[in-house]
């Protein structure tokens, strides 16, 4: 049975304001990227290194879904997961740099562009896949399992008061 992969990735940008060589104010931009299930992590002063990072998981996080396709499925679908990463590579550090530079302007179209590109190549790869049709839990199913908790929750109270009860008796 086939199954979902999430990699998650968390950047931390760092601001360093130092005097230059020529005496003049100056300002540093630094990085640090964490593959959160991983725990890895890696320090960066171009994004271009952050994104090298991020690639080299997704690669591995691939190979390790495909590992039971044949070869020609796993350079179809390594080509697809090299595809997005191609446009990131093309595409986004400029948008990075843009966001840097005024942040509230860009981050939202940053953030669609990203979710759009790993929508289109998710989509792509699980059709490729034939994944199991899954669904999340809907709130139906949280209010059944909090049902359910409640009723042990009581259940649990009544035992409580049962051995109370029989504590005293002795």
């Amino acid at each position: 049975m086939a199954k979902n992969n999430t990699a998650s990735f968390v950047l931390r940008f760092t601001q360093k304001i130092f005097e230059g060589q020529d005496g003049q104010a100056d300002l540093q931009w630094r990085g640090n990227i964490t593959h959160v299930q991983e725990g890895e992590d890696a320090n960066f002063k171009d994004f271009e290194d952050a994104m090298v990072f991020m690639q080299s998981r997704l690669d591995a996080l691939t190979k390790k879904t495909t590992k039971n396709k044949s070869e020609e499925e796993q350079k179809g679908l390594l080509q697809k997961s090299f595809g997005i990463w191609r446009k990131v590579s093309r595409d986004y550090p400029k948008l990075i740099k843009e966001v840097i530079k005024d942040p509230k302007a860009q981050v939202g179209q940053l953030q669609e562009q990203i979710q759009e590109g790993i929508s289109t190549v998710t989509d792509e790869i699980n059709e490729r896949l034939e994944l199991d049709s899954w669904r999340g839990p809907s709130k139906n199913d949280f209010k059944q399992l909090q049902l359910q908790m409640d009723m042990m929750m009581n259940k649990l109270q009544e035992l409580d008061s049962k051995i109370e009860g029989i504590e005293k008796t002795k």
